[in-house]
């Protein structure tokens, strides 16, 4: 019976991690990959996972042999992708020959070498000009450069690079042959912008490098333990080195140049660009990693300088997560994944064992709280705008707008180059998380009948974000706004016909009467793109939210009944209004807009399955 059990479990966590690998190989929406990859981590943490333990490092692999000897690079012309490998050199003349002619080696055939020697007080230099003769690269830099660190001789290098993706290779390092190949396909097909893969680490007879290679087995065994490899990076640097990485050039724009740290700067680099996109692993090793004497890991004299580094770069991007949410949708933090990030970053568990001198995940996630000017950056409107919302303090601002971001990527196919409609912005409760979300290619305009929030939106978020900009409406409402000169039944929205893809309105829809709400939805069929989709929420009432509502399990008790529609309050009736449902249907229909079922309801009236607080319904424009 257990044998059994152990097969199906191993059969399931197979099924799950093709799904999960098809759905990131597709560009499927993060919501979709969360799903499985929690699913396949309940499992993991329950019942073991079932990975094989392998080795990293042993004999000498064949291809080693192969790229030390010499090559001549072909000059032809090809059509490819144009990869820049950098190597910055430092008093390794005994090793840099043969990470040289393992670039010579690469099948991928549009390669510029880029070598900045830092220094280096050895025979580097008159080893990297003779082999450079040997090999006549075609498309080669070579600088040198005073001493200042293996930061500034890769940054140096990236500054000379032409490719549309960059490779580095420190110089003790080897390339497998086909390395550049396989990277450049697998980081094309899965659209990423960074990936790297498994390392092979040279044999040595060394304690401690015995116990490094140990603790990478291990990681590499513990990924399925987590949804995504961007856990498992903070959890331990998998990378390794940055010869371990292949990324496209575009992603330095977002991210700048590798930062000032002797032992870390590869774990920072990841994490930097791990907030703003989802690295792909490729699981072959395709890296011959060396491990000797003077590897700069063997300094014992260094154990507290890495302590402080590693304090730093993750403290850094535990505040970054804490701030704002992060333009990666499925990267580690607590408003991509609300409860399981927590439960993550409290564990009480080293980064490796390597050394009891690191401090825990959790001891490095509970000292970056933020201080109060930390929290004063935080795009978070004043008391009195929160509470415009129905918001009464941050936490629930901020995790209202990061709820319905998440239904915007899942109900309503939101996209970063959009252009988007916010109507009813209120103080910006929705505009704060996508303004790390939309592309440069993108656009957001908000517009609402009250002042104070337009003013504080305008001079807090599109300073910052210039292509977010936010308008004020005079529109009349006998709740909100009873001494606007225009009529929402005759106002008309301030954009050119199909000027948006996507177009949402939270809490709107909720306060209009019938007239406005039939001008409302013909202004969104004016405004919406074909092919645009619109996310409204509404208090619908149908069969079983009548029954509800009769029952007294509502919390809103709409007991004044009208033609279409009920509300709460006879004086003032936009207070709250709640439709019937087929009369709403129908209002859309009569304006070319299609209701893309199903309407995800809510719990407003007492429903015990439900998506939100009120009912979400999604529109589509038909494509011309």
């Amino acid at each position: 019976m257990v044998k059994r059990l152990n097969i199906g479990m191993t059969r399931l966590r197979e099924l799950l991690r093709k799904v999960i690998a098809v759905y990131r190989t597709a560009g499927a929406k993060a919501v979709l990959v969360k799903v499985w990859s929690r699913i396949l981590w309940t499992i993991e943490t329950r019942f073991g996972s079932d990975t094989p333990r392998t080795r990293s490092a042993g004999s000498l692999p064949e291809w080693l042999t192969t790229v030390s000897e010499p090559v001549r690079r072909s000059s032809a012309a090809v059509d490819a992708d144009h990869i820049s490998v950098v190597i910055p050199s430092y008093n390794h003349s005994a090793f840099i020959r043969q990470a040289i002619l393992s670039v010579a080696h690469q099948t991928y055939p549009n390669v510029q070498l880029v070598i900045i020697d830092d220094g280096s007080t050895d025979d580097s230099v008159d080893v990297i000009t003779q082999t450079l003769a040997d090999v006549e690269f075609t498309d080669v830099v070579f600088e040198q450069q005073a001493n200042q660190g293996a930061h500034a001789a890769i940054n140096n290098g990236i500054k000379r690079c032409s490719g549309t993706y960059i490779s580095i290779l420190n110089s003790d390092d080897v390339f497998h042959p086909e390395r550049l190949a396989r990277l450049h396909s697998f980081t094309v097909e899965g659209g990423f912008d960074f990936a790297f893969t498994e390392v092979t680490f040279s044999p040595m007879r060394m304690k401690q490098s015995d116990v490094l290679v140990r603790e990478y087995d291990e990681w590499l065994d513990g990924i399925d333990e987590y949804p995504t490899i961007g856990f498992s990076l903070i959890r331990q640097n998998g990378i390794r080195s940055s010869s371990n990485f292949f990324f496209a050039a575009r992603l330095l724009d977002k991210i700048g140049l590798f930062r000032e740290f002797v032992l870390v700067n590869d774990w920072d680099f990841a994490l930097r660009a791990l907030r703003e996109s989802e690295p792909g692993f490729l699981r072959e090793p395709l890296l011959w990693y060396r491990r000797h004497e003077n590897s700069t890991l063997q300094n014992e004299s260094t154990v507290q300088r890495s302590v402080r580094e590693y304090k730093t770069v993750l403290t850094d991007y535990f505040k970054a997560v804490r701030r704002a949410r992060v333009p990666n949708t499925l990267a580690p933090s607590p408003r991509n994944w609300p409860g399981f990030f927590e439960t993550f970053a409290t564990q009480d568990r080293y980064l490796t064992r390597y050394t009891d001198v690191l401090p825990t995940v959790k001891e490095v996630w509970e000292a970056s709280e933020l201080d109060p000017d930390e929290r004063e950056e935080l795009l978070t409107p004043p008391q009195p705008l929160m509470e415009f919302v129905g918001s009464l303090d941050a936490d629930h601002f901020h995790w209202v707008g990061d709820e319905f971001f998440q239904y915007f990527l899942e109900y309503g196919h939101l996209q970063p180059d959009h252009r988007v409609l916010d109507i009813g912005c209120g103080s910006g409760r929705m505009a704060i998380p996508l303004a790390t979300y939309l592309s440069e290619s993108g656009s957001y305009r908000g517009f609402d009948i009250a002042p104070e929030p337009i003013a504080w939106c305008s001079a807090t978020i599109t300073p910052q974000f210039p292509n977010f900009e936010f308008a004020r409406s005079d529109v009349r409402n006998s709740f909100y706004n009873p001494d606007g000169p225009v009529p929402a039944a005759e106002y008309r929205f301030p954009y050119a016909d199909s000027s948006f893809d996507f177009a949402f309105l939270t809490s709107v829809f909720t306060h209009l009467l019938p007239g406005d709400l039939d001008r409302y939805i013909s202004e969104i069929a004016r405004v919406l793109a074909p092919g645009g989709r619109c996310l409204a929420t509404f208090f619908l009432e149908n069969e079983e939210s009548r029954s509800l509502l009769n029952a007294g399990k509502s919390s809103l008790a709409f007991q004044i009944v009208a033609e279409n529609y009920r509300t709460i309050s006879k004086d003032k009736p936009e207070h709250a209004v709640c439709y019937d449902e087929q009369y709403a249907r129908s209002l859309f229909a009569a304006h070319g807009l299609a209701v893309a079922d199903p309407v995800r309801y809510g719990n407003w009236c007492g429903r015990k399955q439900f998506t939100s607080y009120q009912d979400i319904v999604i529109v589509e424009k038909p494509q011309v």
